[in-house]
């Protein structure tokens, strides 16, 4: 990191939280709440972990967005067909995270979010020892058009229904006039945990992402079913206790608490 004119040390950063033994229990929790796929052969799946640090830019910026606008009025009234209302919003926005990662797709990511950003410290070398870390694919460049792009979205749509429920009327008929003007004000580059699982079924591969501060899982299901389900928390258990000669204790867990443990995975 920050080798290079042009690239940019990360400032911030969300320390892992989850070892890779919680990620294998988030992921086969996760897997049990599936129960459309077929049946599988538990000898034949492969699974691998890696832990990444994945960049992400969080964005303050300040947006001014008016709207003037026609509105039907309440209770119809046919003497006043409609009524015209104008609103101007000064409105600032925090912390709004843009991922940045060439190994995470946007809705990947936005699937395993939110992550406790209160939880962010300053980027010191020592947090990153022993992961992997991943340096930003998507620049300030890159990344400013879609802060701007993304609180236009989202001022335009507030001042929409602020309108909509003001007291002076109700559904917006036509709108005369808008304008939102964006100012970013910081751009920070922060790094997140998270756990990437790759398992192949029969030569079919895919990717779980796990958050690795609050434990969130998404991805593809590739098998799964109540059916199946002791027997893949089972392989999940077994390989966290692999090397400790807890195998009765398993079975017997199994046997006499499955639904109590269901519960608490």
């Amino acid at each position: 990191f920050g080798e290079g004119d042009d690239v940019i040390a990360p400032e911030k950063i969300i320390p892992f939280k989850l070892n890779e033994d919680a990620a294998r229990i988030k992921l086969f929790g996760w897997w049990t709440e599936h129960t459309t796929m077929p049946k599988f052969d538990i000898n034949k799946l492969k699974i691998s972990f890696k832990d990444i640090y994945v960049p992400v830019w969080m964005a303050n910026a300040n947006a001014v967005t008016e709207m003037s606008a026609r509105i039907q009025p309440f209770g119809n009234n046919i003497m006043t067909p409609h009524n015209n209302i104008r609103k101007v919003i000064d409105s600032n926005y925090r912390l709004i995270p843009f991922d940045a990662s060439c190994h995470i797709q946007d809705e990947q990511f936005n699937n395993i979010e939110p992550f406790n950003y209160s939880e962010m410290t300053e980027f010191h070398a020592g947090y990153i020892s022993g992961h992997m870390a991943e340096v930003y694919q998507n620049g300030p460049q890159i990344t400013l058009p879609r802060v701007i792009r993304r609180v236009k979205d989202f001022a335009t749509k507030m001042i929409k229904e602020d309108i909509e429920t003001d007291t002076k009327g109700g559904e917006i008929l036509s709108i005369n006039h808008q304008e939102c003007d964006v100012t970013p004000s910081e751009l920070i580059y922060l790094l997140v945990p998270v756990w990437v699982c790759r398992y192949e079924y029969e030569g079919k591969k895919q990717y779980v992402y796990i958050n690795g501060q609050t434990g969130k899982v998404d991805g593809k299901v590739l098998f799964t079913g109540r059916i199946h389900e002791l027997r893949i928390i089972e392989y999940g258990l077994s390989a966290l206790f692999v090397g400790l000669g807890t195998a009765f204790f398993i079975s017997s867990l199994f046997v006499g608490g499955i639904r109590a443990l269901n519960r608490n995975i």
